[in-house]
């Protein structure tokens, strides 16, 4: 049976690497999916890798829109019965001066966590045996992970469910609006990057819960890992990488 792969925010940057990667790794039988927001700059990234003499398939997918997600959903079940390889890339990073700390924190962490976990969990049952699943991360997640105050370092650790991280992540964004989360032991966020940071760490200890959650479903050898890309040129970080 022919894989299927798919990679969110993949129209560009990283995830449009991955796409790359995969079409020139896996069979020329296997479905590998290209997805983006914007139809226009998803088709126009396919045209880029035809080019090359890739053949990428293209979904629209916003995961901010559980209908957006669901839709995908829905035509992976019906075209190829379920999901072999997930990459949940999609996420942003806003260091612009002119936008205050409780937005930068709030949409980083919209985008970075809390959605990227929901649409995670619309679309895993699609997961098949010996499926896999990767949550890019960064080494900003344990950067921040140091500066945090061993009282907050604690529960990160101690973390068994996805409740456990959703309440520290929502503890950070109340903390940062309250204008108390330094006092409470997070790291100042003045640049964007704390806030990517801890949207980061989540990610990595979700994939951690995720993956021991998953270990005892009766579908059998789906793997989860994180994974840090390195400094790497793109758009997020003005092609400095």
């Amino acid at each position: 049976m022919p894989k299927v792969a798919l990679v969110t925010g993949s129209n560009k940057g990283i995830g449009f690497a991955i796409v790359r990667s995969l079409c020139k790794k896996l069979h020329d039988s296997d479905v590998v999916y290209l997805t983006s927001r914007d139809v226009n700059r998803g088709k126009e990234a396919i045209k880029q890798l035809q080019k090359e003499g890739l053949n990428p398939h293209f979904h629209q997918l916003d995961i901010s829109d559980d209908q957006s997600v669901q839709k995908l959903l829905d035509h992976l079940l019906k075209t190829h019965g379920g999901l072999d390889i997930l990459v949940n890339n999609a996420g942003i990073l806003i260091n612009d001066p002119g936008i205050s700390i409780a937005e930068k924190v709030q949409r980083t962490l919209k985008t970075n966590f809390f959605d990227t976990l929901k649409s995670y969990n619309i679309l895993s049952p699609a997961i098949r045996p010996h499926g896999r699943v990767v949550f890019v991360s960064s080494g900003w997640g344990p950067i921040v992970y140091k500066r945090l105050s061993p009282a907050l370092q604690k529960p990160f650790a101690e973390a068994k469910t996805e409740d456990d991280v959703q309440t520290l992540i929502k503890k950070f964004e109340s903390d940062v609006i309250a204008g108390t989360h330094v006092q409470e032991g997070w790291p100042e966020d003045d640049d964007g990057k704390p806030s990517y940071g801890v949207s980061k760490l989540g990610i990595i200890i979700a994939t951690k819960v995720f993956g021991e959650q998953i270990s005892k479903d009766t579908r059998k050898d789906i793997l989860i890992n994180s994974c840090s890309h390195g400094y790497v040129a793109t758009d997020m970080n003005q092609q400095k990488g």
